[in-house]
């Protein structure tokens, strides 16, 4: 595993492990303090630019919006500063907002997204 921070109250579990090339960020993402957000973002582009990981997998319950915010900046580093790796989006089948988060976020941000519930 080349980085993990474990899920707390507030905020998701983010699991990078270039062995799978693969990354996920689960559970739920409500912290406030953007710092954090900041913090987890830049650990997680450092090790992007180490490792050539081929599947982000983004399973979160849900998040708010400087979550969303720090989400959009990660996605954004792949539109504009290297190859994005396939993004897979999960979501609960009963959890329509979150399917709708995932299109509008695709949408926006003019990238492909496999979104599938869980």
């Amino acid at each position: 595993m080349d980085y993990f921070r474990k899920a707390t109250n507030t905020s998701p579990t983010v699991m990078m492990d270039s062995k799978t090339k693969s990354v996920l960020i689960s559970g739920s993402s409500l912290c406030r303090d953007i710092t954090i957000y900041a913090s987890v973002i830049n650990d997680m582009i450092e090790q992007f630019e180490r490792f050539d990981y081929k599947d982000l997998n983004i399973k979160l319950d849900v998040f708010n919006t400087m979550a969303a915010k720090s989400l959009i900046d990660l996605l954004k580093y792949f539109k504009f500063n290297r190859k994005a790796p396939s993004i897979h989006w999960y979501f609960d089948k009963k959890d329509q907002e979150m399917q709708e988060m995932a299109n509008d976020y695709s949408e926006l941000l003019e990238m492909e997204f496999e979104i599938s519930d869980n």
